[in-house]
């Protein structure tokens, strides 16, 4: 028999006790890396520029460094700092793992009446 839930959880960074990065704030941070822009990463999102900007700035607060930067021609917008590429690369890989792995140990364990597609955030 079915139980009719769906199995979903959550992984995120902290910085001494201080939310750093979930999967809201690296969606946006790849998705400034794609497009070079937070406006337009804010806009594919569907997000306001000033929120989008807001969880930048918390992060880096947390972090006490910068995420993102202006490229040399500030005319072709912001990339990703090197600690971000860093840091959205370790939280995707992350991700992945305990997704994996999740649905792996869930199947292992017998707990077929658990809904695990599409395990998500």
């Amino acid at each position: 028999m079915k139980v009719p839930v769906k199995l979903r959880y959550r992984l995120w960074f902290e910085r001494e006790g201080e939310y750093v990065l979930g999967g809201g704030v690296a969606a946006l941070l790849q998705s400034i890396h794609e497009l070079g822009s937070l406006k337009k990463a804010a806009e594919s999102l569907d997000i306001p520029y000033r929120g989008a900007w807001g969880r930048i700035r918390k992060a880096e607060d947390a972090l006490g460094l910068p995420l993102i930067e202006s490229t040399k021609d500030r005319q072709k917008g912001v990339s990703l700092t090197p600690e971000a590429l860093r840091l959205l690369e370790a939280f995707r890989t992350l991700d992945e793992l305990c997704r994996g792995d999740l649905i792996a140990r869930v199947k292992e364990r017998g707990f077929d009446e658990l809904d695990v597609s599409g395990v998500s955030h």
